[in-house]
């Protein structure tokens, strides 16, 4: 019999969004860096914990209409912690937590936030 063992995952992507071709959608038209990484360690007492993070580094290509004439820079971080637990064979119970936050050079784009949340898995 296998014991399970612990996952630890780590990545990189680029990611490329062209918006439109009008001013307002070029506002959103952008080159990004996204680094992840996280961890599912073994199940104790039939309870799992994971965790994942993400940072994400956004550069827009046309200037911002609101405000005009600024180059939106943007650096984003996402963290996820999720316990969860086997009730029966087929369905699972989690917790979790989620914080999000949007760090920019215009205001308008900042923001943070926390979501907590309750998930019933089921498998058939």
């Amino acid at each position: 019999v296998f014991r399970p063992k612990a996952n630890v995952h780590v990545g990189y992507s680029f990611e490329r969004e062209e918006a439109g071709d009008r001013p307002a959608e070029d506002d959103w038209t952008f080159n990004g860096h996204r680094l992840s990484a996280g961890v599912v360690l073994p199940p104790w007492n039939k309870i799992t914990v994971a965790a994942d993070t993400e940072y994400v580094i956004r550069r827009f290509d046309e200037e911002n209409q609101q405000p005009p004439n600024k180059e939106r820079e943007d650096d984003e971080w996402l963290a996820i912690v999720t316990l969860s637990r086997a009730i029966t064979r087929n369905v699972d119970f989690a917790l979790q937590y989620l914080h999000q936050q949007n760090d920019s050079n215009i205001p308008l784009f900042e923001y943070r936030r926390n979501i907590y949340g309750g998930i019933v898995t089921v498998r058939f």
